[in-house]
């Protein structure tokens, strides 16, 4: 994540922070959600890599992350959440199961991030 704007006024009646959100932060996310994924009270790897998640938990996942967009309100947080879930799919990290349309997986490439 990069703050755009660093300086705030504390006399301003209202401010702004602009952030921009990339690749790496996508990157970062998928390690958290491998390393909750296969920790050690969680699912193994093999495990791990054979459940199948819907886009709208994965998405409820990151709203819901302090690491994520917790602290961003609705409807933004469900909008950068769906921005992420795209860049997941996109950077090879999640994939949708064939015989399960709308299910996604986690890849190999993601389970290499733990």
């Amino acid at each position: 994540m990069i703050e755009r704007k660093h300086n705030i006024n504390p006399q301003a009646g209202v401010v702004q922070i602009i952030f921009s959100y990339s690749r790496a932060d996508v990157r970062r996310w998928m390690r958290v959600y491998v390393l909750e994924a296969c920790a050690p009270d969680g699912l193994r790897e093999d495990e791990a890599s054979r459940t199948a998640v819907t886009e709208v938990n994965f998405i409820r996942w990151l709203c819901c992350h302090p690491l994520a967009f917790c602290a961003i309100e609705e409807p933004w947080s469900g909008q950068l959440g769906r921005w992420a879930f795209t860049q997941a799919v996109t950077l090879g990290y999640l994939a949708e199961v064939e015989d399960k349309p709308g299910y996604y997986r986690l890849t190999p490439k993601a389970l290499k991030l733990q």
